[in-house]
């Protein structure tokens, strides 16, 4: 895999915009990888590029650059080549499209200033920046629209106090609409699948209670439905109904089960995942996956005796018993296609984990890079 470079209007916007970008020697993809620490690996809405973080530690700070892999030439694209600065986070916005948020590197990777969001499309070309640096503002990425590819759900925070918006931002125009507007009191938002805000999770500071604020779609304000303190409820995602909640209920003094919930009453639709004498939730160790219209595909967990994983569709566990006859450790599926066709598979071991893709048509297993401590 050879690398190449944005067009000299994007290298010259960066230095200009950020006196980041610097020059990075052409090298073939495995060499690259070998001289750096690879995170974050992930894969676009088609299935056609994945991107990976580029982390290069140094005494003084630790850089991290954005590289995306065309999987159909094998060809990779640096996207940034900083040395003092670093790629905060990053997202798929589009097929096309992709969002980064910069800082000034420091040393063990944290505490990076924020420097600015910028879009830029998948080869790197079309470099366009979403705010200014010194705003006193920095922005978060919170979802996609699947429903409407030109727009994302971004959160913008202000340093100097509480006050935070999600904003619908439009790619192409750079332009936005406020949709939400709250203090820090706010420690989550949820969109439903269509990219509707339509949750806010609260937290008073004060008392310790933690509220569910809810509105049926955008025109409407949030008003407060269930005290989550009291119902030991912590909201994962909405269902691919977008009118259900899948989240995690205490069931006794220390386990929680995964439920189906209503977020206006809290009442019960059904248990998802559920084990006698065991916690299935933890937000270090359990995962929920869903396809890209919400529905449920699996839940990921510890129990006693290690990892384990409950389909809720047989496709998926047919898919899921494929990888694992032709692959040994413990797989993931970590990303998919929004066509189901691609999957971005993660084999964890005790040597690091592997990433490969696996066709869903095909059956074919493709070996993509393997990551190291």
């Amino acid at each position: 895999m050879m690398i190449r470079f944005p067009d000299m209007r994007l290298l010259l916007l960066l230095l200009l915009t950020m006196s980041a970008a610097q020059a990075v020697e052409t090298l073939p993809f495995d060499e690259l990888v070998s001289k750096h620490r690879v995170t974050d690996v992930t894969l676009s809405p088609d299935g056609a590029f994945v991107a990976v973080l580029l982390t290069t530690p140094t005494p003084e700070s630790q850089s991290s650059n954005l590289a995306t892999i065309d999987l159909a030439s094998d060809t990779a694209y640096l996207l940034t080549g900083y040395s003092d600065m670093t790629v905060r986070w990053y997202a798929w916005a589009s097929d096309q499209r992709l969002l980064f948020a910069t800082g000034r590197a420091a040393a063990g990777g944290s505490g990076a200033e924020y420097r600015g969001s910028l879009a830029i499309n998948r080869d790197g070309s079309g470099a366009t920046r979403l705010d200014s640096p010194r705003s006193g503002q920095s922005l978060s990425f919170l979802a996609r629209v699947p429903a409407d590819p030109a727009h994302v759900l971004l959160l913008r925070r202000q340093v100097d106090s509480d006050k935070q918006e999600v904003l619908r931002f439009n790619l192409a125009r750079r332009s936005f609409r406020k949709v939400a507007e709250s203090d820090s009191s706010v420690t989550g938002w949820l969109a439903d699948h269509q990219g509707e805000l339509r949750i806010a999770l609260a937290h008073d500071a004060n008392t310790g209670q933690r509220r569910l604020r809810y509105r049926q779609d955008e025109s409407q304000a949030f008003a407060d439905t269930l005290d989550l303190s009291a119902n030991a409820i912590r909201p994962l995602a909405f269902h691919g109904d977008n009118r259900s909640l899948i989240a995690a209920i205490r069931r006794d003094k220390a386990n929680y089960a995964i439920v189906r919930a209503d977020p206006l009453s809290g009442k019960l639709h059904e248990a998802l995942v559920a084990e006698r004498g065991v916690d299935v939730w933890s937000a270090q160790h359990s995962r929920l996956f869903q396809t890209v219209r919400g529905l449920p595909v699996y839940y990921r967990y510890r129990g006693p005796d290690g990892i384990r994983q409950v389909f809720f569709d047989p496709r998926w566990q047919m898919r899921q018993d494929a990888i694992d006859d032709a692959i040994s450790g413990d797989n993931m599926i970590a990303a998919a296609s929004d066509d189901e066709r691609r999957l971005l598979v993660r084999s964890s071991s005790d040597d690091g984990n592997d990433y490969y893709l696996y066709d869903t048509v095909a059956g074919e297993l493709r070996f993509l890079l393997s990551l190291t401590d």
